[in-house]
């Protein structure tokens, strides 16, 4: 019983010797588009091994690490909410390979790191503030939705000021517009408010304090959103209601002319990276762009699109998602036996049962109501309507709102507009789509930039203001 017992308490020593090991910060970079650095942060709790996962890139930090088994040189890691896994062998106290699972494989090593630095954005504001910040809330146009939000005001003895609401982009979205950690819309609020403008930011429905659901919103239903804002900037008494705009960012931008067309009070509106084609067309280039950005060759990329344009044709004149699936299909089967075999094993199509996973996934994307909408949203309709002024503005390096084709969708449409106010069409060179300065441009890069809203742009949008609506 004694030799038993001695053995048992040797296995333990082990393992808690080889767990220890295993303890700290190990980071490491996965190799898609332009790399997305992980973090992992193993910890001992009484004996018992703990851990987090970071992703700094996304401006994620502290996701809950549920299990972690260790076995000699070998540890298993598994992030249920994320269904991520990581198995990886000690090669030496410093470094663990090892492959790292989120639907697919990729190969991970992890360097032992001294501590966590989280990626700086210099840009966010910080208090003190030198202008007067205000939490808000109202009432939406339907059912018992309630929005919440924040409201930035010059102090100033002027009693009223020119307004601006500023409208989200596609997605759920809460006041600042966040993404991997950058805060764009209130980079925006605080560079306008220090230069004599009130803005309000809100946060989408069913998102941060806002009531409702997104589930099956469509940028109609957002417009409606947008509008109850408007309505509640009107009753606030340091608005100047002849001198309320709207800001919007990428669909947000197709919001604002939505809104601009169908009313009569508002004075101007800015479009960033905004539609200016038929959602169809902008899906397809944004796809395209997205390939070639992502190391795909032109050439596959421009067939890929040809495929996305081909099945989001015959799926959407289908009557129901059943039929659109079948369409999908033909259309699918046809260009694989039409395309080089390489070219589709590049597009990551090749393979058994790949086709099948890209079809179920793409119809069930077509059939989301969102998407629905979208892809038959046509900007010009809108465009030929209105009749206030207008600033489109878009980074020239954007890979989701293709700048050139966009912009001169827009300036196509109001050259068309006997009505329209004047407006200004500008690309902005080097900027991605969240008009920072970037390398590659594309979205996995957004996190990693500390840039959070390029400076020039953020002057752009001042001067036009000031010339176009503060001095009239």
């Amino acid at each position: 019983m004694k030799m038993k017992i001695l053995g048992v308490l040797l296995i333990l020593a082990m393992q808690v010797g080889g767990q220890n090991r295993f303890l700290g910060i190990w980071e490491g970079q996965l190799e898609i588009s332009s790399g997305l650095t992980i973090q992992f942060v193993i910890r001992d709790s009484a004996g018992i091994l703990s851990g987090v996962l970071n992703s700094p890139d996304q401006g994620a930090y502290d996701i809950p690490v549920d299990s972690i088994s260790v076995m000699g040189d070998s540890i298993l890691l598994s992030v249920r909410s994320a269904r991520i896994t990581y198995t990886g062998r000690l090669v030496h106290d410093s470094l663990i390979e090892g492959t790292f699972r989120q639907g697919i494989k990729l190969p991970l090593s992890l360097k032992k790191l001294n501590q966590v630095k989280k990626r700086s954005k210099p840009q966010t504001p910080e208090p003190p503030f030198n202008y007067e910040v205000k939490d808000v809330s109202f009432p939406g146009k339907e059912g018992n939705i309630r929005f919440a939000g924040t409201l930035t005001y010059p102090r100033s003895k002027e009693k009223t000021f020119p307004t601006i609401l500023l409208i989200t982009g596609s997605g759920s979205q809460n006041r600042d517009e966040e993404i991997l950690g950058h805060k764009p819309f209130w980079v925006i609020a605080d560079h306008l408010t220090k230069n004599g403008y009130a803005v309000l930011r809100v946060d989408d429905r069913g998102v941060g304090q806002s009531t409702g659901d997104m589930s099956s919103a469509t940028s109609e239903t957002l417009a409606t959103d947008a509008e109850a804002a408007l309505d509640f900037l009107r009753t606030q008494p340091f608005v100047n209601t002849s001198k309320i705009g709207l800001i919007g960012h990428s669909e947000g931008g197709l919001i604002a002319m939505m809104l601009a067309a169908r009313r009569n009070d508002i004075a101007f509106i800015m479009l960033l990276a905004a539609p200016g084609v038929k959602g169809a067309e902008l899906m397809a280039e944004q796809n395209k762009a997205l390939l070639i950005a992502g190391g795909i060759p032109s050439e596959a990329a421009e067939k890929y699109k040809q495929l996305y344009q081909k099945m989001v044709r015959d799926m959407v004149a289908a009557p129901d998602s059943a039929s659109a699936y079948d369409a999908g299909k033909s259309a699918l089967e046809s260009w694989l036996g039409e395309t080089d075999s390489a070219m589709v094993k590049r597009l990551g199509l090749a393979g058994k049962g790949r086709p099948s996973v890209f079809l179920k996934a793409f119809t069930k994307e077509l059939y989301t109501p969102w998407m629905r909408y979208f892809i038959d949203a046509d900007p010009s309709l809108y465009l030929k309507k209105i009749q206030c002024k207008v600033l489109a503005l878009n980074g020239e390096k954007d890979v989701q709102v293709i700048s050139k084709l966009n912009l001169e969708g827009i300036r196509t449409a109001l050259e068309k507009n006997k009505n329209a106010g004047s407006f200004e069409i500008k690309e902005l060179p080097g900027l991605n789509h969240l008009f920072q300065k970037c390398d590659k441009c594309i979205p996995t890069e957004y996190g990693k930039l500390e840039e959070t809203f390029s400076e020039e742009a953020l002057t752009e949008i001042v001067k036009w203001l000031n010339r176009q609506v503060m001095s009239n």
